[in-house]
């Protein structure tokens, strides 16, 4: 008996000995401080500032990605407007009226359902399409946004085989005017057609606290170089044209009996050049100068000699706003008939002339 009471009385003893050990340790580990979260608590303000930075650009290679590859990709088409656009996959595309302007719109999103501007989610993406009818009185909006960007614009590009002008206005930059309430980066491209007029924007109801709208910018660029416009013609600021060096040949024409066959009534007397880089620049075909007075100078044809039917000679040149509007088949009339259209460009500076003068043909 006494054996059985001693056994319980020891085991008693154990367990509170067991117990007051669990308390220790576990004060003890309250005690320490986790080495991970000492570690960020003493990481460098910097470090923490270039993570935050890191997650942004993650964020924008993703939606890069979003138009990298035609699988990624749904397209747009409207026929009635001749347009056609690709977007991200996961998004959405909705035809909406202006209640106001009476004009069309085309919303991109990634959102079904539209927000407004305080209730949009963090992770909001969007461009927009605003149509203008060329009958329609609002077709004045679209010119005066046109000019107001054209001249605010801190970054200028040609896309879609020059037909859409694309104005940025940097984060730097000041607003385009003091009632426009809009998260910079602020972007623009429009295409002036005959019949209609479009205007592509990024959304600004997009947070504060995501990235910004640099990589909403990155994704319209990219939709901006599927676009499609059929049916109409585009015209371009040509002014913001694309600036380039092009080795080749110049030529004045006086007689259309020494003019290129295609062009022999309508390059006459006018300075054009055909471009030694026949696969990349206007398919190697001859296009003129829309500066020919200027180009002249240029050139160095100052004094003109009756006695010359053409001058020509070999030349390295720079020109800006080289248009694409004019392509030339074998079967084309116009060839027989001499009178073929040709592409246009602004001579701005000869870099090197390969003779000394220009060469005259007698």
């Amino acid at each position: 008996m006494k054996k059985t009471i001693l056994t319980i009385c020891l085991l008693i003893l154990l367990t509170a000995c067991k117990q007051d050990e669990t308390k220790q340790n576990k004060a003890s580990t309250a005690g320490k401080s986790n080495p991970t979260q000492e570690a960020e608590k003493k990481a460098d303000p910097k470090e923490k500032e270039e993570k935050k930075k890191e997650k942004k650009k993650t964020r924008k290679r993703i939606k890069k990605k979003d138009l990298s590859t035609k699988k990624s990709t749904k397209v747009y088409k409207n026929s009635k407007y001749g347009i056609s656009i690709n977007y991200p996959s996961n998004w959405f595309a909705k035809d909406e009226d202006d209640s106001f302007t009476k004009e069309k719109f085309i919303t991109f999103s990634n959102l079904e359902k539209k927000c407004g501007k305080g209730n949009c989610p963090n992770d909001y993406s969007a461009f927009f399409v605003r149509i203008y009818s060329s009958k329609s009185e609002t077709h004045n909006e679209f010119d005066e946004l046109k000019s107001k960007y054209e001249k605010l614009a801190t970054a200028k590009e040609l896309l879609t085989d020059n037909k859409v002008n694309f104005y940025l206005i940097s984060k730097q930059s000041e607003k385009p005017d003091e009632t426009w309430d809009m998260i910079k980066p602020v972007v623009r491209a429009f295409f002036q057609g005959d019949k209609y007029s479009f205007m592509f924007y990024i959304a600004t109801e997009i947070p504060s606290g995501s990235s910004g709208q640099e990589a909403e910018v990155e994704i319209l660029r990219e939709a901006l170089k599927t676009l499609k416009i059929s049916g109409q013609s585009g015209k371009v600021t040509k002014e913001e044209g694309k600036v380039m060096n092009l080795s080749g040949a110049y030529y004045y024409y006086l007689e259309t009996d020494n003019s290129v066959a295609p062009y022999k009534e309508t390059a006459l007397k006018k300075a054009c050049f055909n471009p030694a880089q026949t696969e990349t620049v206007n398919s190697g075909e001859l296009f003129c100068f829309n500066n020919t007075k200027e180009a002249l100078d240029i050139l160095g044809i100052k004094e003109i000699d009756k006695a010359c039917k053409k001058y020509w000679g070999t030349a390295e040149i720079k020109i800006k706003g080289l248009t694409d509007d004019v392509s030339i088949s074998k079967s084309d009339p116009c060839i027989k008939n001499g009178n073929c259209a040709f592409n246009e460009a602004e001579l701005i500076e000869v870099i090197k002339l390969y003779e000394d003068t220009p060469q005259c043909g007698k």
